[in-house]
């Protein structure tokens, strides 16, 4: 069974560390070697010094062997007692071999949490106060002891930044693990989506048909009620292929493949031709619908896109306000043509106005998909517009698109209408 790709993750992570931690550890025993056959000092036992980094590279090279066996807690205590165990055998304050304790913290630091690490920091500095003074057998100067305090310091720094710079790295390696979990996560949903919407057309246009069909052929032969069940048939699917162009479109968007046509339009023409579309809806429900809008409003855009934003904000309006509510339809002309649709209705609480375009956002709990004001914003800002929502004139909610003005299209429309 394969393992999910956050563990895949963590194992190159720590494989990486592992063969990070051991070329610091070869390269500095290795310059140590170099150093100290150059310059070979006698410590106790007749052992030189190079001698002892030689000892030590044989502790490094089984410790290599066993690391599979050995936790890094574990490897750090094994670290402490052979560099304590080289250094007292070299007799030498000071001398090379004391880099051994600064590659120790480094690689606890590198390997241990935080607070491990500064633990084993302190327990390094004791060592190393406790072994200093006795290697040459006698009580420091107040000058080495300063000298001694000084590299303690420096070695608990060493360690310090060690540690930090890991957690940091760790940090951003999480965060980068997440960010791809969230991506794959977002892939799959909008795979999903596209291939439901796709799913759904299907049954959708035989239903549609079906009625079609029925209401043509026994229209004459039909009760009342039987008439007004299929009409109500009728809308229920015009609701539900509206939300299917919903999921589609936002499949299409966030996965970058949907296009847009950028040809001059008359963007009062395409809100009349989505008013006769929704005009079923809002009859049902005994709402009204009044437009306010330019002789003509000039844009550039795709037609079929931008009757779906005005669908939607009509649906809205039409879902999520009660019988009898008014809805209005403005339009305004000047650098950019702004269109608005409000009710009479209840409103929407003044902290949603800027959550009311998120994806799957209910405006008040009517059971809506929300994603009908998400499509509006993403096909919008497609055509380099804007959206926006806040409280109506009419008492309800008030919701806005802004587009680009097709100046030259609006200044012929203007000169002809001065000729006339």
């Amino acid at each position: 069974m394969p393992r999910p790709a956050g563990a895949r993750d963590e194992t190159r992570t720590s494989t990486f560390l592992r063969r990070a931690l051991r070329t610091i550890r070869w390269v500095t025993l290795g310059v140590l070697l170099a150093l100290t056959v150059t310059s070979p000092i006698r410590g106790r036992f007749g052992l030189y010094s190079w001698e002892l980094v030689l000892m030590f590279g044989a502790y490094n090279a089984l410790v290599d062997l066993a690391r599979p066996q050995l936790g890094y807690p574990a490897l750090a205590v094994l670290d402490l007692v052979a560099s304590t165990a080289v250094y007292y055998l070299g007799a030498q304050p000071d001398a090379l071999l004391f880099d051994l304790f600064f590659l120790a913290v480094i690689c606890a630091s590198t390997a241990l949490t935080p607070r491990w690490s500064l633990a084993y920091t302190l327990a390094v500095a004791l060592t190393v106060a406790a072994v200093h003074p006795t290697l040459p057998r006698w009580m420091p100067s107040n000058l080495a002891v300063k000298e001694l305090a000084a590299r303690i310091l420096i070695m608990a720094l060493v360690g310090a930044g060690a540690s930090a710079l890991t957690q940091r790295l760790r940090l951003e390696e999480r965060e980068l693990l997440e960010a791809r979990e969230r991506a794959e996560l977002e892939r799959v949903r909008s795979e999903f989506l596209s291939s439901l919407s796709h799913d759904l057309r299907t049954p959708l246009t035989s239903a549609r048909a079906g009625i079609g069909m029925l209401q043509a052929s026994a229209q004459d032969r039909l009760r009342e009620d039987e008439t007004d069940l299929l009409a109500s048939s009728k809308r229920s699917l015009d609701r539900l292929e509206l939300m299917i162009d919903d999921l589609l479109t936002l499949s299409q968007i966030e996965a970058g493949v949907l296009e847009v046509e950028h040809k001059p339009l008359d963007l009062r023409q395409v809100v009349e031709d989505a008013t006769k579309t929704v005009a079923p809806l809002l009859e049902q429900k005994g709402q009204t619908l009044e437009l306010d809008l330019p002789h003509s409003m000039p844009v550039r855009g795709d037609p079929r896109r931008l009757e779906q934003v005005v669908l939607n904000l009509l649906h809205n309006s039409n879902l999520h306000t009660p019988r009898g509510t008014r809805i209005r339809v403005s339009g305004t002309m000047g650098g950019e043509a702004q269109l608005c649709v409000e009710d009479s209705g209840p409103g929407i609480p003044a902290h949603d106005y800027s959550r009311v375009f998120d994806r799957f956002y209910s405006r008040g709990g009517h059971g809506s998909a929300g994603l009908g004001l998400a499509t509006c914003k993403a096909l919008v800002e497609l055509h380099g517009g804007k959206v926006w929502a806040g409280p109506s004139y009419l008492g309800g909610a008030r919701f806005c698109i802004q587009l680009p003005s097709d100046e030259r299209r609006g200044t012929l429309d203007a000169a002809e209408s001065a000729r006339g």
